[in-house]
C-alpha cells in the first residue's frame, strides 16, 4: 500500500514522440522544488498499452443496468432477455458520454418517465450517446430532437438511434438550442450548471405554454442558482431531486 502523502498521477499519450514526452516530464519533475513542491523520489513508470486492450478492457465494466425500474440500458455485446413491459435501450457509447451508470442520467430517465406524455415533442440538449433521447422515444414521445456540439457524439448517437430502431429521433449537431428546432413540450438537458444557466432563456422561448424543462449535471450546491434563474424567467420549479450527491431540477413554463 502507498503512503498517504504519496501522490500518483497517470497520463496517456501516443507511443510516437514518447521519448521526448518522457524527457519533458523528468525535467519538469526536477523543477518542482522551484515552486515549493517536494517531488520526493519522483519515480516515473512507463507502461505501453495496446490500443485493442484499451478499447476492449473498459467494456467489462459496462453491463446491463436498470436506470429506472422499467428502463434498462444494455450494451450491444451483451445478450439480455427483458421481462414483459420492460423498456430496453441498446447502447454502444463509443467515445460519447453516456452508459446509463451516472446518477444524472438515472435522474433524468426517472423524470422523463414520470412527466412525459404520449403526444410530446422532446428536445434533448447535449445528447451524448443518445440515451435520454432514445428513452423518450421508447416512452412514447411523438418526436425527439437530440442535439450535441461534439461531432463524435452526434455520430455515436445516430448509430445508437439506428440500433434501437428509434425512428422518431432526429440527431443534430449544434450548440444548445441555437439550431432551428421549433417548439417543444419537454426539454431535457443533462449538461453542467453554466451551460444550463445560459440555456434557460432559450428553453423559455422554445417551450410550449406549460411545457417542462428537466435539467441535471448539477451538484446540490448548484441547485439554488438554477432555481433562482428559472424563477426569474417565469418558470415554476416543481421538484429538485437528489441522487448520490447529484441533483436535477424540473420546472414548468408559466
Amino acid at each position: 500500500s502507498r503512503a498517504e502523502d504519496t501522490a500518483v498521477i497517470r497520463g496517456y499519450f501516443p507511443v510516437d514522440g514518447s521519448e521526448q514526452k518522457i524527457s519533458e516530464i523528468l525535467i519538469k519533475i526536477a523543477r518542482l522544488p522551484q515552486f515549493g513542491l517536494d517531488p520526493g523520489s519522483g519515480e516515473l513508470k512507463i507502461v505501453e498499452v495496446r490500443d485493442e486492450d484499451w478499447e476492449e478492457s473498459w467494456k467489462k465494466f459496462f453491463v446491463a443496468q436498470h436506470v429506472t425500474p422499467d428502463i434498462v440500458v444494455v450494451p450491444t455485446w451483451e445478450e439480455y432477455t427483458p421481462p414483459e413491459n420492460e423498456i430496453v435501450v441498446s447502447m454502444d457509447p463509443g467515445m460519447a458520454f453516456g452508459t446509463g451508470s451516472h446518477e444524472t442520467t438515472r435522474l433524468c430517465c426517472e423524470l422523463i418517465e414520470k412527466y412525459i406524455k404520449q403526444s410530446d415533442k422532446v428536445i434533448d440538449v447535449g445528447t451524448g450517446s443518445g440515451i435520454l433521447a432514445i428513452a423518450a422515444e421508447k416512452l412514447g414521445a411523438k418526436e425527439v430532437v437530440a442535439i450535441d456540439l461534439d461531432p463524435i457524439a452526434v455520430k455515436v448517437a445516430r448509430q445508437n438511434v439506428e440500433l434501437n430502431n428509434a425512428g422518431r429521433v432526429e440527431v443534430r449537431e449544434g450548440d444548445l438550442l441555437e439550431e432551428n428546432t421549433g417548439t417543444a413540450d419537454l426539454i431535457v438537458a443533462n449538461i453542467l450548471k453554466e451551460p444550463i444557466l445560459k440555456l434557460i432563456p432559450q428553453v423559455y422561448e422554445t417551450l410550449e405554454p406549460e411545457g417542462l424543462f428537466i435539467c441535471s449535471g448539477l451538484l446540490p450546491e448548484h441547485t439554488p442558482d438554477v432555481v433562482e434563474a428559472l424563477e426569474e424567467k417565469s418558470f415554476n420549479v416543481l421538484e429538485t431531486p437528489d441522487l448520490n450527491g447529484w441533483s436535477a431540477v424540473v420546472a414548468e413554463k408559466l
